[in-house]
């Protein structure tokens, strides 16, 4: 008779888990609300929000740094800050500082030196990282003179130097140019091809969206959704229509027909429900005396659920160039 394998159990559990700050003259601030979620083994899972969302509180309660005000978050089994689990655990955290005189070297060793490491096995490793990370060739360059990206590589390594099974990371892309960013992003899907689980906290939608498994999206504390990034950007049949020149007041009678509108660009883009037929609101456009400029299958994004989750809930605050 054949036995079921057991099901995987989660790496990290969060279960009703709440953080109040208390302020001066008796004020509080909910920083994460009643938060539920499981973070799967070998997956990235991705918290998104903007600043305030409570992206940072989490990572912090799920570390030990800070004790939750109710509930509860497990770590690989084990409470936040048990050493058990913290073995297994490494951190990156947003925009990490190292002493500047040691190079990305002995960053690495200095590290491991702290996990107590053998000597053989951390010279071993750190060979490895660097190989890893793409510094074996600049390991001699002493932190003051590396760029942000140099030292966010030596930052991942030193956050793997014991060879964690779950790595958190907090912002891991925050200031880099396309190239650094894209780079990181290989890291973290490579880390996931060796069988690691990365969570990590992100304010930048568009990346999130493009390596993450799972996310789950914060706002003032409260979790939104969370899901797989396909569940979650659900096909939709609504049309963009790009449009330049339009006056206010065809604009205004767009919003009225459900006809949603995105202003960031240069030309307003028109996001058209199926209900309105796309004909008429063309010959709308050409009676309006304004421009069509493009008509295009509309495409889900991260952002744009977020968006819809915040107005849901009767809330519209920014999510873009914030962050915890």
């Amino acid at each position: 008779m054949s036995t079921a394998s057991a099901a995987p159990q989660p790496v990290v559990t969060c279960v009703g888990l709440t953080k109040t700050y208390r302020l001066a003259l008796g004020h509080e601030l909910t920083a994460l609300s009643g938060l539920n979620l499981e973070v799967m083994p070998r997956e990235i899972f991705g918290i998104v929000g903007p600043n305030g969302s409570g992206k940072t509180t989490t990572l912090k309660l799920l570390l030990g740094l800070i004790f939750p005000t109710a509930g509860y978050c497990t770590v690989l089994g084990h409470h936040p800050r048990s050493p058990q689990g913290k073995e297994s655990i490494g951190f990156m955290p947003e925009g990490p500082f190292f002493y500047q005189h040691l190079n990305g070297q002995e960053v690495i060793e200095f590290f491991g030196q702290l996990c107590g490491m053998p000597k053989a096995l951390l010279r071993e490793r750190t060979e490895t990282l660097l190989s890893l990370v793409g510094m074996s060739a600049r390991r001699r360059v002493v932190m003051s003179q590396c760029s942000k990206g140099m030292v966010q590589r030596i930052g991942l390594a030193a956050a793997m130097v014991n060879d964690p099974s779950l790595i958190m990371m907090d912002e891991p892309t925050s200031g880099l140019d396309p190239i650094g960013t894209r780079e990181i992003k290989d890291l973290i899907l490579e880390l996931r091809e060796q069988g690691k689980t990365v969570l990590l906290c992100s304010h930048l939608l568009e990346q999130v969206q493009e390596i993450c498994d799972r996310v789950a999206i914060l706002h003032r504390g409260e979790l939104l959704r969370v899901g797989r990034v396909e569940d979650i950007l659900a096909p939709v049949d609504d049309t963009e229509v790009v449009v330049g020149g339009a006056s206010a007041e065809f604009l205004a009678q767009c919003k009225e027909m459900g006809i949603r509108i995105d202003t960031a660009k240069r030309d307003p883009t028109l996001v058209v429900p199926p209900s309105v037929p796309l004909f008429d609101l063309i010959q709308a456009i050409q009676k309006d005396g304004a421009r069509l400029v493009a008509v295009n299958r509309f495409r889900e994004t991260l952002e744009t659920v977020f968006l819809r989750s915040v107005a849901a809930v009767g809330q519209t605050d920014s999510v873009r160039g914030e962050h915890d």
